[in-house]
């Protein structure tokens, strides 16, 4: 075999290996400590000056679906009043009952799409974002270990559908595009969120924003180097 040829197939076997997920390097100790880490510094989001009053959690459940890493999403039921019918994450606002966000998330959990939090492994927490609107959200990375689709029973009075991408078809570029928002206060020319257009519906705003920067955190620019084309930074003050 000539050289030309085995550098060919070198460059080729390097080519396979940066576009594949490893499940075994990304599900590493290592690679979920770096995750939290990046996380916290890419959802130091705040889009209003006032802090609000009332708090809410996420979860984002991601699991092992034939043989891949998905991330769950639900779906909202038609019968809630607010964003009916949108993508989004298992979640919540806080309670009385709730000692912290962690156990608000995975109550809000189980009463959604009925999975005990026997077989949620929390990661860690992003930062607290403060939406223009509404209660501050934190988001909770988590692995759902034994992933099953038996383990899940919707609410139907708060969830549509549940369903799983994998973070292959999220980080497809022919599937992700921006949309952009215009400045409240007219000083400033707004800023871009993603849109995601894989999988059962098309998601954006919050939902694809927090998947965003879970992909910026969790995978190697090889495998996603997205960048959102903002006209203007997020404000990320602490």
């Amino acid at each position: 075999m000539n050289n030309s040829i085995k550098v060919h197939k070198s460059l080729m076997l390097l080519k396979r290996n940066y576009s594949q997920i490893n499940l075994e390097i990304m599900l590493s100790d290592e690679n979920k400590r770096k995750t939290i880490e990046k996380f916290k510094k890419y959802t130091k989001l705040r889009f209003a000056e006032k802090n609000p009053e009332k708090h809410a959690a996420i979860l984002i459940p991601m699991c092992i679906t034939n043989n891949e890493i998905s991330i769950l999403y639900t779906i909202r039921s038609s019968k809630l009043r607010n964003y009916s019918g949108q993508v989004c994450f298992p979640g919540g606002k806080m309670d009385d009952t709730d000692n912290h966000e962690i156990e608000c998330a995975l109550r809000e959990t189980e009463e959604e799409i009925g999975l005990s939090s026997q077989y949620i492994k929390i990661w860690g927490s992003g930062s607290q974002i403060t939406p223009r609107d509404g209660p501050s959200i934190l988001p909770i990375i988590a692995e759902v270990e034994n992933f099953s689709h038996t383990m899940l029973t919707k609410n139907p009075e708060e969830v549509e559908k549940i369903f799983t991408i994998s973070l292959d078809r999220l980080r497809d570029p022919t599937f992700i595009r921006h949309t952009q928002f215009k400045s409240r206060s007219g000083n400033s020319s707004g800023f871009s969120m993603p849109v995601y257009l894989g999988g059962d519906m098309r998601f954006w705003g919050m939902t694809a924003t927090i998947t965003h920067f879970l992909l910026c955190s969790m995978l190697p620019k090889e495998l996603y180097n997205r960048r959102m084309p903002f006209v203007n930074k997020y404000d990320t003050t602490n």
